[in-house]
């Protein structure tokens, strides 16, 4: 993070173990915008073992939609029999489709459409879209 030449090892973060700091205070200074990526690291078996449950789930009407936390809890892994709703807020368009949308939780994220057709039809400001079999990719810029 302080990008200070070290030749020891570092301390890397406890929850994803992607970054590393060269101590407590540089790992503190650096929370606030660590924090937006962080997130669990699965070992390869774990991975493996909850995309196959999350394979052998079933769809049912009286079960709560997902929440953005909850969909990046699969790491990348589409979440196979589930189904993430949330409210379009913000249209932010320009060569594709790109909207802000507001999970049950109130937490509020930006989605952009990758799609052949750069769009979902019928999206429109203030409806409910249901996303099923969402998956979930962060970008390093946001």
């Amino acid at each position: 993070y302080c990008k200070k030449n070290s030749s020891i090892k570092l301390n890397s973060c406890s929850k994803c173990r992607q970054v590393g700091y060269c101590d407590r205070k540089c790992q503190k200074a650096a929370w606030g915008a660590h924090k937006k990526l962080c997130l669990p690291s699965l070992s390869e078996e774990e991975l493996k073992n909850k995309n196959h449950k999350n394979q052998k789930k079933k769809t049912s009407s009286n079960k709560p939609s997902l929440t953005w936390a909850q969909l990046e809890a699969f790491g990348g892994a589409v979440a196979e029999g589930s189904v993430l709703e949330v409210r379009i807020l913000k249209d932010s368009s320009f060569m594709r489709q790109v909207v802000q949308a507001r999970d049950r939780d109130g937490v509020v994220k930006t989605m952009a459409v990758y799609t052949n057709k750069r769009k979902i039809d019928g999206l429109e400001l203030g409806k409910i879209l249901k996303w099923k079999n969402p998956r979930f990719h962060w970008f390093v810029d946001g």
